[in-house]
């Protein structure tokens, strides 16, 4: 069986105030997939596992479809991004699915896909300097004192929910 992986923020989500004709295109190309093809869509997200229930509402509230979603585990922000969907896409191999494409726009996960054999449909990346500040902070995360680990933990999980 076949399977489309794509990301959620920035991707098929963008904030409350984005008008963004590449997000209108992602879902456009998911909506016609789901309706032409047998192909399994996967949603894999940097999001926390502990967002689940309000990413899920977000999700129906913006008519998207999918047949899995895949979230980061609790307490893993020092796991970078790329790491996070190659286990994923290893896991979704090892079951059987052959991978169609992957739509992102994190460049550095775009080049993870490509890397792995997988097309990616990279969108363009909105928030660079912070997404290359939070890869830098996820580097070093696991060598920082507990407290500070805490304090990044909790302003990450203060971000996603804000965006929902």
């Amino acid at each position: 069986m076949k399977a489309a992986i794509f990301d959620i923020d920035d991707t098929l989500v963008g904030s409350d105030d984005d008008d963004d004709d590449f997000i209108e295109s992602a879902r456009n190309l998911l909506e016609n997939m789901q309706e032409k093809d047998d192909t399994l869509t996967v949603l894999l997200t940097a999001r926390a596992e502990e967002v689940r229930d309000e990413t899920v509402k977000k999700l129906e509230a913006s008519d998207i479809d999918f047949d899995r979603l895949y979230m980061r585990p609790e307490d893993s922000f020092g796991i970078p991004d790329e790491k996070f969907k190659k286990d994923i896409l290893e896991k979704l191999r090892d079951e059987g699915l052959e991978i169609s494409f992957a739509v992102d726009d994190k460049n550095f996960v775009a080049e993870m896909w490509r890397r792995n054999n997988v097309t990616c449909l990279e969108m363009p990346e909105k928030k660079y300097l912070r997404n290359r500040f939070y890869r830098k902070i996820r580097g070093i995360y696991p060598r920082l004192p507990g407290p500070l680990q805490n304090v990044f933990r909790r302003y990450y999980r203060y971000r996603y929910r804000k965006k929902l």
